[in-house]
């Protein structure tokens, strides 16, 4: 592993663990508000305004989940090796996708027909654009010059 991804490894493990604290703190902030109003289902369902308590709470709430989200993200970024890659790697069965650039083949291995325009184009079915042109194959050469005077 190059030494920038582990640096970057132990870094990142580090904002995990800083962005849990920070949920704490906002827990606790939570935790210290007062209770739901008892209109509360009329003011989430838009009927009564909003009050500063249900929009702190809210706002707390959401913070909270999005925060413990992105710490568990970190985390298993953190500790992530190469071995555990491979073995959550999943090769996939799937044929390639067709590549509009260069008219490859696609997953029922027909390629693109040439347009009828004569330009050497191909057309891509799938969304229209064209390909560029094939090479054609090599011409013959000229004859030689050099026993000409």
């Amino acid at each position: 592993m190059h030494p920038a991804t582990r640096e970057a490894q132990i870094t990142v493990g580090v904002i995990a663990r800083s962005l849990r604290a920070y949920v704490n703190l906002l827990e606790g902030v939570h935790a210290a508000l007062p209770p739901e109003p008892k209109n509360i289902e009329r003011i989430l369902e838009g009927y009564l305004p909003y009050k500063v308590s249900v929009e702190v709470r809210a706002a707390l709430e959401i913070s909270c989940k999005d925060l413990r989200d992105a710490a568990d993200r970190l985390e298993r970024a953190a500790r992530m090796t190469r071995r555990e890659l491979r073995r959550e790697f999943t090769p996939r069965t799937d044929a390639p996708p067709r590549d509009p650039i260069h008219g490859l083949e696609d997953a029922g291995g027909e390629e693109s027909s040439s347009s009828s325009d004569g330009s050497g184009s191909e057309s891509n079915a799938a969304d229209g654009t064209l390909a560029p042109p094939r090479r054609r194959a090599r011409q013959r050469r000229r004859p030689s010059r050099r026993g000409q005077a």
